[in-house]
């Protein structure tokens, strides 16, 4: 990494943005080059939440002059969180899916993400791995992940959701049942097996 990137101009300074920039960015950057990371080993990660049931804009069909009409999925709240990572030298890991509720096969369970708790358990179990935190208001310039990852992510896989009921619906059309008797199954083992599947496609 070139020193000179390390060089802080004044006006930027002068902002609220400036003054976080100014510690923050040096902060990563001379950690860099004292370990003597590599890019591919500086990673930077995110965690975002995804809608379970993603409804779009709300639109569907139903007869004309219909005085209700039903949108599945709408009002449905819930929601997992998703752990996105990429690295300086551009590669993106698999993200991890994370689920609410306990399970005998949860390799790590914690209260909060980059709790004190897991902070303790990554100092312990993985001690060459430095964590270090970006400040608030600097996710414009240090958080790839957030500004340029999640969102096309999030799309992709909202559109293969989609296409995955689109084709369920198809099938359930093409065995002669009527539309009135297909109901989309939104049950959590169904939909996490759809969401997995969505993110694997995405991916």
């Amino acid at each position: 990494m070139d020193n000179s990137a390390l060089n802080i101009h004044l006006y930027e300074v002068t902002t609220k943005l400036g003054a976080l920039w100014a510690r923050a960015y040096p902060h990563i950057s001379i950690s860099v080059l004292v370990y003597r990371i590599p890019e591919e080993l500086v990673v930077n990660a995110n965690q975002t939440g995804l809608q379970l049931l993603p409804v779009g804009n709300e639109r569907t069909y139903t007869m004309r002059g219909a005085k209700a009409v039903l949108v599945s999925g709408a009002g449905d709240k819930r929601h997992i969180s998703l752990l996105f990572s990429v690295s300086a030298g551009g590669d993106l890991f698999p993200g991890q899916m994370i689920f609410a509720g306990k399970t005998s096969n949860v390799v790590l369970g914690m209260n909060k993400p980059w709790s004190a708790e897991f902070r303790t358990w990554l100092k312990e179990y993985h001690p060459n791995i430095l964590l270090l935190f970006v400040l608030a208001n600097c996710t414009s310039k240090l958080q790839p992940c957030d500004v340029a990852v999640q969102r096309p992510f999030k799309a992709a896989v909202h559109h293969q959701f989609a296409e995955f009921s689109i084709k369920w619906i198809a099938d359930k059309l093409g065995a002669n049942i009527t539309p009135t008797e297909i109901i989309l199954e939104t049950s959590m083992p169904v939909l996490k097996l759809r969401v997995r599947l969505a993110l694997e496609s995405s991916y």
